[in-house]
């Protein structure tokens, strides 16, 4: 595969995974921009680690926003806790 295709092919793979994550049309054309201008394989690959990076950061990154992010994900009990149960015990109606 030659330089100009392996481009093509990230940018078609980039555009695809931009718009499942839904970045902005501005981010798309900005990293679309660098990935044209990278010249060699490892400029492509660094393009490639810094669009991944704007994609996946929440999950490594430290700042408040991704530890939000990361703890709505990680509670993921399906138990309600006891004083729920008990409240919606004594609101149930019966017959």
């Amino acid at each position: 595969m030659g330089i100009r295709d392996r481009k093509q092919l990230l940018i078609n793979l980039m555009k695809v995974r931009a718009k499942a994550a839904k970045l902005s049309p501005e981010h798309m054309g900005g990293f679309e921009m660098m990935y044209r201008r990278a010249r060699s394989a490892e400029e492509q690959d660094q393009v490639t680690r810094a669009f991944e990076a704007r994609i996946d950061g929440w999950q490594t990154n430290t700042d408040a926003l991704a530890v939000v992010r990361r703890g709505f994900l990680e509670d993921d009990e399906d138990e309600d806790p006891p004083s729920l149960v008990a409240a919606l015990e004594r609101s149930r109606v019966r017959v």
